[in-house]
């Protein structure tokens, strides 16, 4: 969030705070595409367009490749793969074994289970 270029250097108060975090959530959940969810924006992902747009990408690479051979070097291009999962910080396998979390979260514990 400081580092986007109308991040305030100073606020006058919690109103101004405020509106600062609601046009920046705003912004960040439905206009920004993230890396690290196949250039999405987490308002498609949480929608469940990912699938629908991957593949409408898919297709449209396809016709680039198929028009211009050439400027595909690497062949066929492919959209960025969907995380299967995804964190602001993942949890430690240690914390979920105090809280006995589903062993889907962590590697040791699902191999301890077998």
């Amino acid at each position: 969030m400081k580092y986007r270029p109308e991040f305030p250097q100073r606020v006058g108060g919690y109103e101004d705070a405020l509106g600062f975090c609601r046009r920046f959530f705003h912004w960040c959940n439905n206009e920004h595409y993230h890396s690290g969810i196949g250039m999405l924006t987490p308002a498609l992902l949480q929608d469940g367009q990912a699938d629908e747009i991957r593949m409408a990408r898919e297709q449209i690479l396809g016709l680039a490749w198929q028009r211009n051979p050439e400027r595909f070097v690497n062949g066929v291009p492919k959209p960025e793969s969907l995380p299967k999962a995804v964190w602001i910080k993942p949890p430690s396998c240690q914390a979920e074994k105090k809280k006995e979390a589903p062993a889907v979260h962590c590697a040791e514990a699902s191999e301890k289970r077998h």
